[in-house]
C-alpha cells in the first residue's frame, strides 16, 4: 500500500503538477558567478532519511529531480565545491542524492547539532566517515577561496531559512531557490497554535526579512508551489 501511494504521487508530481522549481534560472546564475571569477559551495542542507517522514511525497518527487539536476550539472566543475550538511543522528542523505554528491571529487560533509549549518561542528559528531570534516564549515569555505553559497534542501522554514542568514552574516554571496527546498508537512502542526497559512505567512516574513537586511542575498525564487493535491 506504501509502494502504491507513492507511486501515485510520483504519478500526480509528473503528470499533473508543473515542475516549478527553477533549476534553469538557479544553473543559469550560477554558472555567471563563475564567468565573474567566483568559487561556489552549493550547501545540500538536511536531506536525511529520518526527515522523509516529515515530506509531502508529491513535493518530495517534484523538488527531488530539480535537486539532484543541479548536482548533476555542476558535478565537474572543479570550481563548485558540494557540501552535504546533516543533522547530528538522523540517518545518511537520501540516496538519489547522496550518489551525485559522492561523485564529486570536493564533496565533503559537514555535521551540526544546531539549525544554522554555520554554527561550529561537533567533533568526531558520530559518524566516522571518510569525507567528514570536524571544523567549522566556514573555516572550510574560506580555506577553500569559496565567495559564493547556493542553499537548498529542507526545511525551507527553519534550516535552510537559518543556514542561508548564517551564511549571508558570515560575509557569503547568497542564493536560494525556495521552491527547490522541502517545506514541513502541515499535517504535523496539528498541536500548533497556527494554522498551515498562518504558518506560510510568518516564514514569508522572515524570508522577506532577510531580503531586506542582505542586499547579497540573491532569491532564484520567493515562492512556496504547495504541492497540487
Amino acid at each position: 500500500m506504501k509502494s502504491f501511494s507513492y507511486a501515485l504521487a510520483f504519478w500526480l508530481a509528473v503528470v499533473i503538477c508543473p515542475v516549478a522549481a527553477n533549476l534553469e534560472a538557479t544553473i543559469t546564475y550560477i554558472e555567471q558567478r563563475l564567468l565573474e571569477g567566483k568559487t561556489v559551495a552549493i550547501l545540500y542542507v538536511d536531506m536525511q532519511t529520518r526527515f522523509i517522514k516529515y515530506f509531502d511525497a508529491v513535493e518530495f518527487y517534484r523538488v527531488i529531480p530539480e535537486q539532484v539536476g543541479l548536482l548533476k550539472k555542476f558535478v565537474g566543475n572543479d570550481k563548485v565545491h558540494f557540501i552535504d550538511v546533516n543533522y547530528a543522528n538522523e540517518g545518511p542523505t537520501i540516496s538519489e542524492s547522496l550518489q551525485w554528491l559522492r561523485k564529486k571529487a570536493a564533496y565533503k560533509l559537514f555535521l551540526k547539532d544546531h539549525d544554522d549549518a554555520f554554527h561550529a561542528i561537533p567533533e568526531g559528531g558520530g559518524r566516522g566517515e571518510d569525507q567528514q570534516v570536524a571544523s567549522e564549515l566556514d573555516v572550510y569555505l574560506k580555506s577553500r577561496g569559496v565567495t559564493d553559497v547556493h542553499v537548498t534542501g529542507c526545511f525551507d522554514g527553519n534550516c535552510v531559512r537559518r543556514s542561508v542568514k548564517g551564511a549571508l552574516e558570515k560575509g557569503y554571496d547568497v542564493s536560494v531557490d525556495r521552491e527547490s527546498n522541502i517545506f514541513l508537512r502541515t499535517d504535523f502542526l496539528r498541536d500548533s497554535f497556527m494554522t498551515p497559512d498562518e504558518l506560510d505567512e510568518i516564514v514569508k516574513l522572515r524570508w522577506s526579512e532577510l531580503t531586506r537586511d542582505f542586499p547579497n542575498l540573491r532569491m532564484i525564487s520567493d515562492s512556496r508551489n504547495r504541492p497540487c493535491h
